[in-house]
């Protein structure tokens, strides 16, 4: 019995069956087998399970296969295996009660060499994998209906069967396997075969050769950028000369997921992208970052090339809990002052401008009196205020403040009596506040000297406070103070040119006065050197003569009288001038001036 459209072999690891030549016919492609039916297999066995039952008072033994008609039986094959094990029914047996049937079966692959040490003699379809050594045994075509059938061969080989196709060798549709030619031959011929890419394309030719001329598209220029030195030819591809020009994208052109806020961009990529340039050049770009461009602004940014929001130095309430949280000095709101924007947002906390919600708003502070006649306003402290990290560590502020001290002292030259240092503890900081006593002298150069030390940033003012971690910028401000002015000094001029010229006047008159007593001396002594005149009474008197040796001694005693010429009162001579006697001192005569010294 032969089946040549079926070739059915079976293992025994795959099947799990084994086969003897006295339990079936074999055929070429296939074997039957008797089945004996035992019985129906449970729900709770399967394909393959072991089974038994008893028969007859025989007990019996198989496996559960899968019958004709769908259903799972228990049965085995008549005989037994080479192991002395029960043999199962082949899949598909029509065995399905008692009694047995006979069914076509896979045939039994295994070692058919009788010399290798595995031979098996169920075996009917050798496998050189079942033998230990391996090898081919009696390898031939089995199928009867081939060319080169071989009735003796066991083992699978290559089949010839009546074949059309080209028997010429030298065609490239050559079919070695081919029986009978049937003209469709194809002689090669060599040429270009590349018909959508190549400019010298053979519609003869069947052999790629003879050098294709592939069609490459590109820009041919050899002056562009992308000149491409393989393009054949150049349809729709333009050239890109070099322009230089900033090729960086702005943000606003950027697809990165991480710029996409640009709000909370600072620094970003391009202020703006040239759409011509073909060469990038970081010359000619403006690397965009957002700041403030103002340089007198607390925020002054000097690499900013974009404009943003300025801050300059405005006082007022940042005390979060405050009522006019936000607020300007002297703005008395009794709410949070959050719509105020640039230049009026405050930046410097003064403690003083805060107010709570129990607190009346303060009225207005009065202008300052004018000043009185003589006043003027003079420099009093310059005080320097600014706010510090801190506020944990009372022995660390204090450290913090004394250094500051020292530092001052040490850079205007003053004792520890002309500065002084406050610090207030705030939550999470400390606001210092530095008062250095100046005159109106010193204002001006300590003033100079500490904006010089202080710098213009946070960074440069922490560096010359050393321990202080800056918060903010440092506040300095002259505070001034009313004085009696002092006069002018065209009026201290014009007071001085008085004195000079009163003192002159009294020194003349002074040396005048001392001229004329000088001679109204020289005259008076030359007068005593003269001798004396004799004068006649211009009357006569009947007073006695009496010489002096008459007189009574009491008056020998007296001084000698001098006698002097009449002088008027601008010391003249009494020339003319009639002279009366008038009452006598003792010891002088008539008609003579006598003048005692």
């Amino acid at each position: 019995m032969y089946a040549d459209s079926e070739f059915m072999v079976r293992t025994h690891a795959a099947a799990t069956l084994h086969a003897h030549p006295r339990m079936h016919v074999v055929t070429r492609h296939f074997a039957l087998e008797t089945c004996t039916w035992i019985r129906q297999c449970t729900a709770m066995e399967m394909v393959g399970s072991p089974c038994s039952a008893s028969l007859s008072n025989v007990h019996l033994s198989g496996f559960c296969f899968e019958s004709a008609a769908g259903t799972l039986e228990c049965g085995h094959s008549v005989g037994s295996s080479d192991f002395g094990l029960p043999l199962r029914c082949a899949p598909g047996s029509k065995s399905i009660s008692l009694g047995s049937t006979t069914s076509p079966r896979l045939l039994s692959a295994g070692c058919m060499d009788p010399l290798d040490p595995s031979y098996s003699s169920l075996a009917e379809v050798h496998v050189p994998d079942y033998c230990s050594h391996g090898g081919d045994f009696i390898k031939g075509c089995m199928f009867h209906d081939a060319l080169n059938f071989d009735p003796f061969a066991v083992q699978p080989g290559n089949c010839v069967y009546y074949t059309n196709g080209c028997t010429s060798s030298s065609a490239l549709n050559y079919n070695a396997d081919a029986t009978d030619d049937d003209g469709s031959c194809i002689e090669p011929i060599v040429g270009c075969t590349l018909q959508q890419s190549a400019l010298n394309y053979d519609s003869r030719a069947n052999v790629l050769g003879g050098g294709c001329v592939l069609a490459i598209e590109g820009c041919m220029d050899s002056r562009a950028l992308n000149y491409n030195a393989n393009a054949t030819f150049n349809q729709d591809t333009p050239c890109n000369l070099p322009v230089l020009g900033c090729m960086m994208p702005t943000l606003e052109g950027s697809a990165s997921s991480c710029l996409a806020n640009l709000s909370l961009a600072v620094d970003g990529l391009s202020v703006a992208l040239d759409p011509l340039a073909t060469v990038h050049r970081s010359s000619l770009c403006t690397r965009y970052r957002r700041g403030c461009i103002d340089s007198t602004a607390l925020n002054y940014d000097s690499l900013a090339t974009v404009s943003d929001s300025c801050y300059w130095r405005v006082f007022g309430c940042l005390n979060p809990h405050a009522a006019n949280f936000k607020c300007r000095v002297n703005e008395y709101q009794t709410a949070p002052c959050h719509h105020l924007q640039p230049p009026h947002v405050v930046t410097q906390h003064d403690r003083s401008a805060c107010h709570w919600m129990a607190d009346a708003p303060a009225p207005p502070q009065p202008a300052p009196p004018p000043l009185a006649h003589g006043e003027q306003m003079s420099p009093s402290y310059i005080r320097i205020a600014f706010a510090a990290a801190g506020g944990n560590d009372a022995a660390n502020d204090a450290s913090c403040r004394d250094e500051i001290l020292r530092r001052f002292m040490a850079l205007l030259g003053v004792s520890r009596s002309d500065v002084s240092v406050d610090a207030v503890v705030q939550a999470g900081s400390v606001s210092y506040i530095v008062r250095i006593l100046v005159t109106a002298r010193t204002a001006a150069t300590f003033e100079q000297a500490v904006r010089g030390a202080l710098g213009n940033s946070t960074a440069s003012a922490q560096t010359f406070l050393g321990c202080a971690t800056l918060l903010s910028t440092p506040a300095l401000a002259v505070v001034t103070s009313r004085i009696q002015a002092q006069e002018s000094s065209e009026s201290t001029s014009r007071i001085l040119v008085s004195v000079a010229f009163a003192v002159s006047i009294a020194v003349i008159i002074l040396l005048s006065i001392l001229i004329c007593a000088r001679t109204y001396t020289d005259r008076r002594g030359r007068v005593e050197q003269e001798p004396p005149a004799k004068m006649q009474p211009d009357v006569a008197s009947d007073v006695p003569s009496t010489s002096v040796s008459e007189q009574p001694d009491h008056y020998e005693r007296q001084p000698a009288p001098r006698t002097y010429p009449a002088f008027d009162d601008y010391g003249g001579p009494w020339v003319s001038t009639p002279w009366a006697p008038g009452p006598w001192a003792p010891g002088h005569k008539a008609g003579s001036h006598v003048l005692y010294g």
